[in-house]
């Protein structure tokens, strides 16, 4: 077998040196990834070359011990490694198969292609074997890893060194079905184990699972950790929203991936927002958050109904998502204008509102503090505004009309002045000296007159200012007549 494998690799090399290297370097597809086994299983790596390459030598090559693993090496029965062939849409499958792997398998496999004179070689995987413990406790692993992708078969092993234990899986604390594998003698009888095995396919709702493995012999668990990797959950924020005209419109692209690195793409009416070249739109649009933001500073009409999409790429995939956004027309004079409008207007009713009461308050306080005329010596009438002094009044009886009727009673009957026009005098001479008097153009012979609310103690103009009376004011004869208030020495002065 060694013979044979250092026959083909010299083969391989006089080949390429003939060729010579015209071809360059092959990015491989698929690589070989680290893988978890227990001993007595299978192991599998993956390699995938691309099937633009033509006339493709590959072969696998393990380390350190640098041994060749060719098509060649299952010419013997007892060889426990394989190349199986597949094909992909985009690629060929050259897989590495190991069955019933040893202690001795734990190393590293690389692929290794041949195209003309120029060698590429994928990168390195790993292969972890798993011993079982000469223990009750069980041990648990994922196989051929803990990190898969999703829609990947996957393999929960719970295995213990003591052939008796009972060995169960459970999902989320609800029991699942698996395959228990038992042996007696392995690797020349140096390993016994008992194994429970549960094959499922990695989801995306796998992600935060619980899977546990139960011993009935110890009633120990152990668990394992299961991550999935899956391509993006794109969502647009928000969705079908409507803007009004002129305004900003602002979208985010929420993506669920593992890994989380992603690239993020928009398009906007069908056409990807790109700002390499001159857009009389997209120039304006910008990107927030690296590129998962799409900020649009000033809607128009016409992006009424625009297909908003974005497209979200991690490691495994991508994905879009498609929304739309309506614009209506502005409504800025109702929204913004009319309430300022109104704002003034309700200013401007307060301010007229302030101008009156002010003006009001003002012209009460100038009525209300109207100044009266000082006494006169001609006449000595009380204030209009007071109450309680009138005819009925003791003081104004006595002050007034007696000291009339004195007056009256000494005058001679040869007097040249008449009655008539001694009142007439005195009308005149009242309606000269009081300026809050009838003027005489007014007064006539035997006009009605009522005087009230007469004060003496007036404190505007002081006592007995020259207002008249508006009580009635009996006459000299008893009746009712317009008389005026006069002081006895103005009684006097008019009779002489």
């Amino acid at each position: 077998m060694v013979l044979t494998s250092a026959v083909f690799l010299i083969v391989l090399v006089l080949t390429s040196n003939a060729l010579g290297s015209s071809y360059a370097q092959l990015s491989f597809a698929v690589h070989p990834q680290k893988s978890k086994v227990l001993i007595g299983r299978q192991a599998i790596f993956k390699c995938g070359v691309p099937k633009t390459a033509s006339s493709v030598n590959v072969f696998w090559q393990s380390y350190p011990s640098g041994r060749i693993i060719t098509t060649e090496t299952n010419a013997n029965d007892s060889d426990r490694y394989e190349i199986m062939f597949g094909e992909e849409l985009w690629y060929s499958l050259y897989d590495l198969r190991i069955a019933a792997v040893e202690a001795g398998d734990d190393t590293a496999y690389e692929c290794v292609a041949v195209q003309g004179g120029t060698e590429s070689r994928s990168a390195r995987g790993e292969l972890d074997v798993v011993v079982p413990l000469d223990t009750v406790y069980p041990q648990c692993f994922l196989s051929p890893r803990n990190v898969v992708p999703e829609d990947n078969f996957v393999t929960a092993v719970c295995v213990s060194g003591n052939e008796s234990a009972a060995l169960s899986w459970s999902v989320d604390e609800t029991p699942v079905i698996s395959i228990i594998v038992t042996t007696n003698a392995l690797d020349g009888g140096r390993f016994k184990y008992t194994a429970a095995e549960y094959n499922f396919g990695a989801e995306y709702n796998q992600r935060n699972v619980e899977i546990k493995c139960y011993s009935s012999l110890s009633n120990e668990t152990c668990t394992v950790d299961l991550s999935v990797l899956y391509r993006p959950r794109v969502e647009i924020i928000p969705r079908d929203p409507e803007y009004p005209q002129e305004d900003q419109a602002k979208f985010t692209c929420k993506a669920d991936a593992n890994p989380e690195e992603m690239v993020y793409k928009w398009s906007f009416g069908g056409i990807e927002v790109v700002q390499d070249y001159f857009h009389h739109r997209f120039n304006h649009f910008k990107f927030e958050e690296g590129g998962r933001v799409l900020v649009i500073p000033k809607l128009m009409l016409e992006d009424n109904g625009v297909s908003v999409k974005c497209e979200a790429t991690n490691a495994l995939g991508s994905a879009t998502f498609q929304t739309n956004v309506y614009v209506r027309r502005s409504t800025l004079t109702m929204e913004t204008i009319g309430p300022i409008l109104v704002g003034c207007i309700c200013l401007v009713l307060i301010l007229i509102l302030l101008a009156w009461m002010l003006w009001y308050f003002c012209s009460g306080a100038a009525r209300n503090k109207r100044r009266r005329p000082p006494p006169d010596v001609t006449t000595n009438l009380p204030n209009l505004r007071s109450v309680g002094y009138g005819p009925e009044d003791y003081h104004y009886t006595q002050t007034n009309r007696n000291n009339s009727r004195e007056n009256f009673a000494n005058m001679s009957e040869t007097d040249n002045i008449s009655m008539t026009q001694m009142t007439e005098n005195n009308r005149i001479a009242a309606a000269r000296n009081n300026p809050y008097a009838t003027p005489p153009s007014r007064i006539r012979d035997g006009s009605k007159k009522s005087f009230k609310n007469l004060d003496l103690d007036d404190d505007d103009v002081g006592d007995q200012s020259g207002s008249y009376d508006v009580n009635p004011d009996p006459d000299f004869d008893g009746t009712l007549t317009s008389s005026y208030a006069l002081t006895p020495e103005k009684d006097a002065s008019l009779f002489k």
